[in-house]
């Protein structure tokens, strides 16, 4: 009983590392993105620490080509736990298959979204690569990723 009990705290860990280490991915693309916008509007970024880690963040993330192959490994980890969820849950968890379903639909979004608004665009010109679709885009998707991942972890336990 007690290998069962420690499979379920080592997946509930992941989960929750899976969790923050998306809401930090987040957080470093919304700060990066307006880095570039400050640094091109005013000449010089606001918080050199601040653009330290942007630039780090770009360079570890920019040779896998930006965020967005990010958002497809989050989505595929999410649809592989939705598929995994679905064959053992019951009926009063299928919520939970929901918000992991609606998770994969939204980092699969988010991908998209970052491989064709990714700079230069030069498949949309830029015009996609603006505030009103990206932010709520990707704060959306990191939002139902930690609630499917929280309700996949109660599950769990």
């Amino acid at each position: 009983m007690h290998g069962e009990r420690g499979r379920q705290q080592a997946a509930v860990t992941l989960l929750t590392v899976f969790a923050v280490v998306d809401v930090l991915h987040t957080l470093l693309t919304i700060g990066h993105y307006e880095h570039r916008i400050t640094v091109v509007t005013h000449g010089e970024p606001d918080l050199y620490p601040a653009a330290f880690a942007y630039e780090l963040f770009a360079h570890v993330v920019g040779p896998w080509q930006g965020a967005g192959v990010l958002s497809l490994i989050v989505a595929a980890a999410a649809v592989l736990m939705a598929v995994s969820c679905a064959r053992g849950t019951p009926p009063a968890d299928r919520a939970t298959l929901g918000w992991l379903s609606a998770t994969a639909l939204l980092k699969s979004l988010s991908a998209v979204y970052d491989v064709v608004a990714a700079p230069p665009d030069p498949a949309v010109d830029g015009v996609l690569a603006t505030r009103p679709i990206a932010y709520p885009l990707w704060v959306a998707s990191t939002t139902v990723l930690v609630i499917a991942t929280r309700r996949l972890a109660r599950a769990i336990r």
